[in-house]
C-alpha cells in the first residue's frame, strides 16, 4: 500500500518556512527528476528560533518539499538512495543560518492513480486535471521506495517498506498517511 508524505497534524503553523522564489524556482524540485545543474542554493526562511526548529527532524515550508535533518536523511539515503537527490539548502531562522538540514529532491515518478475512484476536474481552458482526492492502485510503486505521482507531481508517495522504516524511527515532522487516511474512504468503483 502506498503512503503519502503529508504535513503532520501537530506541526505548528508558525514553524512553516517561506521558500525564496526569487533565487530559484521551487518547481525545479517537484518534477520527479534530477535538478538542473547550476541552480542557486535554495533558501527557506523561518520566523522562529533555531532551538524550536531543531526540535523537528523534518521541516515544513510553503513549497511542500521534503527538508530533513541528519537522522531522516540517513534513513532515506540508506533505503531510497536511488530515488532521491540530496541538495544543500540554506535555512535561515530569525536571521541565523542553520546548516544541519538538506533538501530531498525526489527523482522518481510512478503512474499509480486509481482513476475510477480519484476525483478530479479539468482546469478551465486546459487538459490539466486538478485532483480533489487521489486514490492509488495496489502495487503501483514497483521498485520505487519514494516517488512523485506523474499526474499530480505535488504528492510524494512512499512504499510500505520505506514507510515502515520511517514510522519505526518516529521521525518528527514526517507524517505518512494512506490515501484513505488522508482523503477518506475510497468510493466504490464506477460501473463500466
Amino acid at each position: 500500500m502506498v503512503k503519502l508524505w503529508v504535513s503532520p497534524e501537530d506541526y505548528p503553523e508558525r514553524l512553516v518556512g517561506r521558500f525564496d522564489e526569487e533565487l530559484v524556482d521551487r518547481f525545479h524540485f517537484s518534477k520527479g527528476e534530477p535538478a538542473p545543474s547550476g541552480l542557486a542554493t535554495p533558501v527557506v526562511r523561518f520566523n522562529a528560533p533555531v532551538g524550536e526548529l531543531r526540535e523537528w527532524e523534518a521541516l515544513l515550508s510553503d513549497s511542500r518539499l521534503p527538508i530533513v535533518g541528519r537522522r531522516a536523511l540517513a534513513l532515506l539515503t540508506e533505503h531510497a538512495g536511488s530515488d532521491i537527490e540530496v541538495l544543500d539548502i540554506r535555512i535561515e531562522a530569525n536571521g541565523t543560518l542553520m546548516d544541519d538540514y538538506k533538501l530531498v529532491n525526489v527523482t522518481r515518478t510512478i503512474s499509480g492513480l486509481d482513476h475510477d475512484r480519484s476525483r478530479w476536474s479539468l482546469i478551465r481552458g486546459t487538459t490539466t486535471r486538478s485532483y480533489r482526492t487521489l486514490f492509488f492502485n495496489d502495487g503501483c510503486m514497483g521498485t520505487a521506495n519514494i516517488a512523485r505521482e506523474k499526474e499530480s507531481l505535488s504528492y510524494v508517495v512512499v512504499s510500505d517498506r520505506l514507510a515502515g522504516v520511517l514510522e519505526s524511527a518516529k521521525i518528527s515532522g514526517i507524517r505518512l498517511a494512506t490515501d484513505q487516511e488522508y482523503f477518506g474512504p475510497k468510493p466504490p468503483t464506477s460501473p463500466t
